[in-house]
């Protein structure tokens, strides 16, 4: 089976300033890389050092480094990559992705959008950034044939808002057994 996905800025998760979106998906993508081929599209403005990491294939996507520009691009031509590609199942990461996300369904790919906030809540965002990142998630959520929440939270919003349930798969936190494992499990 071959799986794709769109959304991410970078793969490996490697370099700071990357969002938990990234470090998030980068061991989701692992553990599908283990029975599947895996291709991971990526913003061509970082810089990767490799392409390929045993049955995960990392193709880069030409866009801008504009904060209102970047992920519309990005996801308009990885969209259509993906449409024409052998995949399976596409994983949208983020709303902000899947605005296009209407086309590999129209290939008849399984879309799976995995929500990890409101984007369009966010200050950064001027009120054109608001409305464009509020129809790419009303688009994203009413497309998916699966929709993944990280948090309690996003899972009642989208019930709400959109009377859609979505599979809650939270964050998790990766830690080795050490000192800090056991100052850890003092709060559990």
């Amino acid at each position: 089976m071959m799986i794709a996905f769109v959304g991410l800025r970078m793969f490996p998760a490697s370099q700071a300033g990357l969002s938990g979106i990234d470090v998030r998906s980068e061991e989701i993508i692992k553990y599908f890389s283990k029975r599947n081929t895996v291709i991971v599209y990526v913003r061509s403005w970082l810089r990767h050092k490799k392409k390929e990491y045993k049955s995960i294939i990392v193709e880069q996507i030409f866009t801008f480094q504009n904060k209102y520009i970047d992920t519309f691009i990005y996801s308009l031509f990885a969209s259509i990559k993906v449409s024409f590609s052998n995949s399976d199942f596409v994983f949208y990461e983020g709303t902000s992705s899947t605005f296009f996300s209407f086309l590999p369904r129209l290939f008849k790919k399984k879309v799976i959008v995995t929500v990890h906030t409101q984007e369009f809540l966010r200050s950064k965002w001027n009120i054109f950034g608001r409305f464009i990142l509020l129809i790419s998630e009303y688009i994203g959520i009413k497309i998916a044939h699966k929709i993944i929440s990280v948090s309690d939270f996003i899972s009642k919003y989208l019930k709400i808002k959109y009377r859609k349930y979505s599979e809650l798969i939270p964050y998790y936190l990766k830690y080795k057994k050490n000192k800090s494992a056991k100052l850890l499990a003092k709060f559990q």
